[in-house]
């Protein structure tokens, strides 16, 4: 069983299987400032979710 974080600094926003993967969709700050457990999302990281996000939106309209 995974630990569970005390501060839950992250929103859920939709869940699905597709095929034999699990995506989640969430928002956080990029700091949230709880070092116990929560690492800051790296630049590199931040750029790849906003480019998913606007191939989804191209490919949606």
């Amino acid at each position: 069983m995974p630990i569970t974080d005390a501060s839950q600094d992250w929103l859920l926003l939709h869940g699905e299987e597709i095929n034999s993967f699990t995506v989640l969709k969430f928002v956080r700050k990029i700091e949230t400032c709880d070092t116990t457990y929560d690492i800051t999302i790296p630049v590199c990281i931040q750029n790849m979710s906003l480019l998913q996000h606007f191939q989804a939106l191209h490919l949606s309209s």
